[in-house]
């Protein structure tokens, strides 16, 4: 396979590219894991509604359901061998854990962090795509 540019900001500090690619099609649901990301999925849904003009709906599942889904993990293990990564939280002005682990597969995109924080900063990555790449209006 040949060299491949992802256009992200920021830039991972790891990234792992494979073949295909996920496209968004109608029914598009973000699923969260935790009710205290209720509202991240329920604004990247209806971000993607927006962009892309297509039915979007939020829902809570413990399961990966959706076909965008938000989860919070009590272990931070998978983050241990990436730098430590911290901002500032403007809601309570304290540092946040920004981490998040992003995994694109043909049928599922999956959100994984420590902190609502790190779910929030890796469910605004549409903000850096271009809406003709979505082939949403614009």
């Amino acid at each position: 396979m040949g060299e491949r540019t992802v256009n992200l900001i920021p830039a991972p500090s790891w990234l792992q590219t494979g073949d295909g690619m996920f496209a968004l099609k109608r029914n598009l649901s973000v699923s969260c894991s935790d009710p205290s990301l209720r509202q991240v999925s329920e604004e990247l849904a209806s971000y993607l509604h927006q962009l892309t003009g297509l039915p979007t709906s939020a829902e809570s599942a413990a399961s990966p359901e959706g076909t965008i889904h938000l989860e919070l993990m009590s272990d931070a293990s998978l983050f241990s061998d990436l730098p430590v990564a911290y901002g500032n939280s403007l809601k309570e002005g304290n540092p946040a854990d920004e981490q998040y682990m992003l995994s694109v597969k043909k049928d599922q995109v999956r959100i994984r962090a420590t902190a609502v924080e790190g779910i929030y900063r890796g469910g605004h990555l549409p903000e850096t795509i271009s809406r003709r790449e979505y082939g949403g209006p614009g």
